[in-house]
Order: structure tokens, then sequence, then C-alpha cells
């Protein structure tokens, strides 16, 4: 019987304060495989994801194998830099959240050339 443990990708804004809704999540096991590919709804979160996890009691058992598996999160959304978190762990029964923090792509947007010829001398717009 396989074990299972559950995952939640929330996705917010860069100082956490604001959610990202429909973001682009991929998730991969330890062996890079992918487990989930989908996007977090308008509350910013995805649904649950079921990992593969080794046996809870496995941590009972001194210089066993780590007691948990380990994942990597890809998230992406246009404006925002893409993200990615290596070695999440997920442990049996229980459901992890990982908050992904997405930074927004600055808006730079050049001035036309013509906008010179509408400032005068003081550096007032004539608009």
């Amino acid at each position: 019987m396989e074990n299972t443990g559950y995952l939640l990708v929330s996705t917010r804004t860069a100082d956490g304060l604001l959610l990202v809704p429909y973001a682009d999540v991929r998730v991969y096991n330890d062996a890079g495989e992918l487990i989930f590919e989908g996007k977090t709804n308008r509350d910013g979160y995805t649904s649950e994801i079921e990992v593969a996890t080794p046996a809870a009691a496995e941590s009972l058992t001194p210089g066993a194998e780590k007691p948990y598996a380990e994942v990597s999160i890809f998230v992406e959304k246009e404006g925002f830099y893409g993200a990615q978190y290596i070695g999440v762990p997920v442990f049996e029964n229980v459901i992890s959240v990982q908050q992904t923090n997405l930074q927004a792509i600055p808006n730079v947007v050049p001035i036309p050339p013509y906008f010179d010829s509408v400032v005068n001398e003081s550096g007032a717009s004539r608009l």
C-alpha cells in the first residue's frame, strides 16, 4: 500500500499581501516526474495534490531514510517573474501548504519622443 501526503500551493504577491489568482503551477516528485499541472483558483490556491510519501513510521527509526517526500514547484503568471521551490517536504497524512511569492514585472514604458517637445523651458508640461 502506498502512503500519501497532500500539497496545496498558494500564490501571492512578493510582499505576501495580495492573492495571485489563476497562476500556472507544475509540481514534480523527487524522481522528476510531473505529478500536477494546473492553475490556482480565484483565491490563489490549487486543489489538494496527492503525493506518494514514505510511511510516517520511518521517522521513528534512527538512521532511516528521510520520512517525507520532496517535490519541486514551478509557478508562472503573466506579468510576474516565475518562481521555483525545490525540495519542498510532504509528509504522510498531512496537508502541506506551500506559499509562493511572485514578484511583479515592472511596467517600463518608454517616453515617446514627441513628449520632449511638449515640455517647456521651466520643465512644466504644456498639456
